[in-house]
């Protein structure tokens, strides 16, 4: 037998070292595997450790320190949702809906006029009609989340096609007229012409009925048609969580809200189930006529307001320790015109939230008075940045839940001696 050549020698040692190579790397393969199966295995079993250890969700309305479990649509305790109907001089129906956390929940609905006065930081004060006229649709939400004291989970605008389509969903409606009743658009056109006696609606007419114009009326009269043919349809919409859910996708963008379609769908089924079986809380949130240069509008009257959302709301309050800023509700015993608004700059200069309470009443007096729920510093910073002197502060002992007041973090109640600056 011949010996090996040099060349074949060193191809051979060549063929050695290369699969010596392959089969290291296919070691370390292995190995670098196996350690992604136990690492992934040992995180799937840690966190399936912590869901089960988990307790229950802390209520945002809570004193602790601790901030609420983040949730991606719906707050685990008393979901809330802003709903708004629209026609052509803006949000005619806007309803503050709630479920409570009772084994059988019940369906809140605090129904807003349409002239009620809202602002957000930094926004002027408008109507609440009119927040629906921007493509933000977090702009009706957070100005009635600052203004009201209440936390808002999410909207759902509805124009007049999108209502007309969710009563088609709910069968039509009927409505019971004592009177004649002759519906209008933002044109003066008769659009929709009533007998009186009862009649049922498409939903087409049932829209125009909820949201259009009735001469004479006032805004009591025009809540009240939105409020029936909403919740008719709320009331009356499929048992069944798909087809709710079917029903809003065919909604489309005529419909939009800031949760996703099956958040909203689940909780739609869940108030139609309590409304059906008559576990309503409903009221109107009170108010106060007061002007605005030629124009009439309502303002929050927070001595009765605040005491029926604490009740109604109690772990949907407006809550600091989950990291909102105080909100600051500034009243007059001046009647002086102007004053209440004079505060708004210095008040937002702090980053705390300035809330109008024109349509609050107070007493007059000699010294404006500035209350605090909370943190004391607060009161005192709101009394710096107004010229108030430090004596005027009172600290209130936070309790839970809040009652009796201030009606916000912090009250202020500006009289004789306040000067603006």
């Amino acid at each position: 037998m011949s010996a090996d050549t040099p060349d074949s020698a060193e191809a051979d040692q060549s063929h050695a070292h290369e699969s010596d190579r392959r089969r290291r790397t296919a070691r370390h393969l292995l190995l670098s595997l196996a350690a992604v199966v136990i690492f992934g295995g040992a995180i799937t079993a840690l966190a399936v450790s912590n869901q089960d250890d988990a307790g229950p969700v802390p209520s945002p309305s809570s004193s602790s320190s601790a901030s609420p479990s983040p949730s991606p649509t719906l707050a685990a305790q008393q979901p809330t949702i802003l709903i708004q109907a629209s026609g052509d001089a803006g949000a005619s129906v806007n309803l503050l809906t709630a479920l409570s956390v009772q084994q059988d929940p019940t369906a809140i609905m605090i129904t807003l006029p349409p002239d009620l006065m809202v602002s957000a930081p930094g926004v002027d004060s408008e109507s609440i009609r009119t927040t629906v006229s921007s493509i933000d649709t977090l702009r009706a939400p957070s100005a009635v989340s600052a203004t009201l004291g209440v936390r808002i989970d999410g909207s759902w605008r509805l124009d007049r096609k999108a209502l007309a389509g969710l009563v088609d969903a709910a069968g039509g409606v009927s409505v019971t007229l004592t009177d004649p009743v002759k519906v209008r658009d933002g044109s003066g056109d008769v659009v929709l012409n009533l007998r009186a006696g009862v009649t049922d609606l498409t939903g087409a007419q049932a829209a125009w009925y909820a949201v259009g114009e009735v001469k004479g009326e006032d805004q009591t009269d025009q809540t009240e048609r939105g409020l029936l043919v909403f919740s008719k349809s709320l009331s009356a919409l499929p048992n069944s969580v798909t087809n709710i859910r079917e029903t809003l996708t065919s909604l489309g963008a005529l419909a939009p809200t800031t949760i996703g379609a099956q958040a909203l769908a689940e909780y739609l089924a869940d108030y139609r189930n309590a409304m059906n079986e008559d576990r309503i809380d409903a009221f109107a949130i009170p108010t106060t006529s007061v002007a605005l240069g030629l124009t009439v509008y309502e303002w929050v009257n927070f001595n009765a307001a605040t005491p029926a959302l604490r009740e109604s709301l109690p772990l949907a309050l407006w809550d600091t320790a989950a990291g909102s800023p105080p909100r600051v509700l500034v009243t007059s015993g001046t009647g002086q015109p102007g004053l209440i608004g004079s505060t708004r700059v210095a008040i937002e200069g702090l980053g705390y939230i300035f809330v109008d309470g024109r349509g609050t009443k107070v007493k007059s007096a000699d010294t404006s008075q500035v209350e605090v729920r909370g943190e004391e510093p607060w009161g005192q910073n709101v009394a710096t940045a107004l010229g108030l002197e430090p004596e005027s502060v009172t600290n209130e002992p936070l309790s839970e839940p809040p009652q009796g007041r201030p009606w916000a973090d912090v009250d202020v109640e500006l009289q004789s001696d306040y000067r603006p600056g």
